[in-house]
């Protein structure tokens, strides 16, 4: 394992897109603040795309993301869809989906961070 933060994966499951190696993920949290750094292994030029899922009500406010009490900023452009969070089959109820989407050269190492709002 080559993580050091207190939570972290890693996996090659991505490895049948050409080009693209071993994805980590670490999270960290410190306080009222987590952060989520993923890096991808390989070569090239890629889109990347990563969610968040919450059930928390998601504003927007000029160029920033609120998830309730937390702001949101994240390395690529941000969008924000209504989607549903399933409790068990048949049975739902309303949450958000948020994007966060860029295109990189690998490798590459990008953040989503979640901080207390100002």
């Amino acid at each position: 394992q080559t993580c050091a933060l207190p939570i972290c994966f890693e996996t090659s499951s991505f490895a049948r897109v050409r080009g693209v190696g071993k994805w980590t993920r670490s999270i960290s949290f410190i306080s009222d603040f987590v952060t989520i750094e993923d890096t991808i292994d390989g070569r090239g030029s890629h889109r990347i795309v990563r969610y968040l899922h919450s059930t928390l009500p998601v504003e927007q406010s000029l160029q920033r993301f609120y998830l309730g009490s937390m702001a949101l900023d994240a390395d690529g452009d941000i969008s924000v869809s209504e989607s549903r969070r399933w409790l068990a089959y048949g049975r739902s109820e309303p949450a958000f989906s948020i994007r966060v989407e860029t295109t990189v050269r690998l490798p590459w190492t990008g953040k989503i961070a979640l901080s207390p709002r100002p």
